[in-house]
């Protein structure tokens, strides 16, 4: 079961004398200050700070603005839930778009059985549960295996762990336990419990509850007790602006049209996925975008500097066939653009490391269960028998601006071993459409360290 807390700010000493208002408080005002020529201390002074709701009832009443405008008005409000699964925290993600945003990483935490949730609690059947639990708990166990087996090889033989130049001792035990996390990580189960941070406005913690709503509607339990933990917990901050949360009919027709392209299954196990398609849109020649968009990102100092207009405005879109899930969860963060994925198991992911070690009964037999289990598994629930290293497809929309930084970070020091070799293929599609010259300024990384 999921735990939910929302934290509140305090203002620091250096602004002990500015003044200080709740969430919806702070949005009403605001939206009272776009109506009116006074200045905001004016608007301030005409509220009884012992009662700030009334304030807020009677702003309200008279602004017409939608609940959305003034909700986006609240500030970031931060949310901690404890103990919500990798699968539904993929979804908070994809439903807040707009939020900052931290998850568990598998290298930093413990995962053990301890870490699988109670398959009722995300509504499958008392009769299925067992069932589920052991396919996780053999998927665990690989996990367990692997990992042990990958880190013993690369204590043997350092070289093949790109340690770098005069490391410490602790660098080198951190980055080698990373090798073999990175890689042992595609046996865990997507339902494996995670911690999720999140800070948003109150217009997207509706807009996130919304949806949440809607698959809870359709069968997911865990979504369905969530969204009411979240709506108990932002009442206390927002209670005005949280009631407008609530199942949407588009949202319930586009969730039922994505949960029916999850069901797929197949046990093949793949070392080596397609590369993705890259398309840029280009009005003119490649020739002239080419050193336009090389221009237009040649003037950063770094990644987090300000790209020119022409990158700003050029669409990206590139479309991975294959991905493993547990790159998904990484490249979901990026709040830029449009995303999709229909969460399909379409064969396993392994690294050729894992596929030597020897387990090959053992991991037959896994997917051998693991795809005679799916067709038993509604669609509502297909998400929570995926394994990090199930292969589905990903699509991504964005502008070059935010595709080049998400492709330097993603290529940079201590990247996951796999999406830094995804990203570069975009890189490659790139140059072989032309354009060399922006290529010339993108500034891949090495992924180094492991």
């Amino acid at each position: 079961m999921s735990n939910v807390t929302a934290i509140s700010l305090t203002a620091p000493k250096a602004a002990k004398d500015n003044p200080v208002v709740t969430p919806e408080l702070l949005a009403s005002v605001l939206a009272k200050y776009s109506r009116s020529n006074k200045g905001i201390k004016s608007l301030l002074a005409s509220i009884d700070p012992t009662d700030p709701d009334a304030a807020v009832d009677r702003i309200l009443k008279f602004v017409d603005y939608g609940h959305a405008s003034i909700g986006g008005l609240t500030g970031g409000i931060a949310v901690a839930i404890d103990d919500v699964s990798m699968y539904l925290a993929y979804r908070l993600f994809e439903f807040s778009a707009m939020a900052d945003g931290q998850e568990s990483s598998t290298r930093y935490i413990s995962l053990t059985s301890e870490s699988l949730p109670d398959p009722v609690s995300l509504g499958f059947t008392a009769d299925q549960a067992p069932k589920v639990t052991a396919l996780w708990t053999k998927g665990l166990d690989l996990y367990h295996r692997s990992y042990k087996l990958l880190d013993e090889a690369a204590t043997k033989n350092p070289e093949v762990v790109r340690y770098p130049a005069n490391a410490k001792p602790i660098v080198i035990d951190r980055i080698r336990k990373n090798y073999a996390l990175d890689r042992a990580r595609y046996f865990l189960p997507f339902a494996t419990t995670t911690n999720v941070a999140l800070v948003q406005s109150a217009r997207m913690w509706t807009e996130t509850i919304s949806a949440l709503t809607v698959l809870g509607n359709l069968g997911q339990t865990e979504a369905k007790t969530l969204a009411e933990q979240l709506k108990t917990e932002l009442s206390k901050y927002c209670p005005r602006l949280v009631r407008h949360a609530r199942s949407k009919p588009g949202w319930v027709k586009a969730m039922q049209e994505e949960l029916e392209l999850s069901v797929t299954s197949s046990k093949n196990v793949y070392s080596e996925l397609q590369p993705p398609a890259v398309q840029v849109l280009n009005a003119g020649t490649v020739e002239r975008l080419d050193k336009q968009l090389a221009d237009s990102i040649s003037i950063r100092e770094n990644r987090y500097d300000r790209c020119g207009v022409v990158a700003r405005q050029t669409p990206i879109s590139i479309f991975w066939p294959q991905l493993p899930i547990a790159e998904l969860r990484d490249l979901n963060r990026h709040r830029t653009g449009g995303r999709f994925s229909p969460l399909s198991h379409e064969g396993f992911y392994l690294p050729r490391e894992v596929t030597s070690l020897g387990l090959d009964a053992d991991i037959n037999a896994f997917l051998e269960e693991l795809n005679e289990f799916a067709a038993t598994v509604p669609a509502s629930l297909a998400g929570y028998i995926r394994f990090l290293g199930s292969i589905t497809s990903y699509s991504h929309s964005t502008m070059f601006d935010k595709y080049v930084y998400t492709t330097e970070l993603r290529t940079g020091a201590g990247a996951h071993f796999l999406y830094a070799e995804k990203y570069r293929e975009t890189v490659e599609a790139l140059q072989a459409q032309g354009y060399s010259a922006t290529v010339a300024n993108i500034h891949l990384g090495d992924a180094e360290p492991e």
